[in-house]
C-alpha cells in the first residue's frame, strides 16, 4: 500500500512539473515576461492541485499529452495576463492588400 501512495505522489508532482517547466520555458522563449517568484510558486501549487485529480489512475498517453498541451496553453495565457503586457495577435498576411504585398514577398539571401 505504501508503494501506491509513493507512485501517486510521484505522478502528482511529475506531470505538473513537466507542464509548468515547459509552459514557462515556452512562454519565455516566445518573448514573454517571467513573473516574480512570489507569483510563480502559488501558480505552481495551483497547477499541482489542478492536475492532482488526474493522478489517481494510470492515464493513456493520448490523455496525458492532451492534458500537457492544454495545460501549457492555459499556463501561457495566465502568464501573459500576469505580465501586464497587452496581447499582440498577428494578423494574417493578405496578398491582395498593397501594403501587405511588400511584407509577403519572399526575400532572397
Amino acid at each position: 500500500m505504501a508503494s501506491d501512495a509513493v507512485l501517486r505522489g510521484v505522478r502528482v508532482l511529475t506531470l505538473p512539473s513537466v507542464l509548468f517547466a515547459s509552459g514557462l520555458g515556452g512562454h519565455a522563449a516566445a518573448g514573454g515576461v517571467t513573473p516574480d517568484p512570489s507569483l510563480l510558486v502559488p501558480l505552481f501549487v495551483l497547477t499541482v492541485f489542478a492536475v492532482a485529480p488526474f493522478a489517481g489512475a494510470p492515464m493513456r498517453p493520448a490523455c496525458s499529452m492532451t492534458l500537457l498541451v492544454g495545460g501549457q496553453g492555459v499556463l501561457h495565457a495566465v502568464l501573459q495576463l500576469l505580465s501586464g503586457r497587452p496581447l499582440r495577435l498577428r494578423q494574417p498576411c493578405l496578398a491582395r492588400a498593397p501594403a501587405c504585398r511588400r511584407r509577403c514577398r519572399p526575400t532572397l539571401i
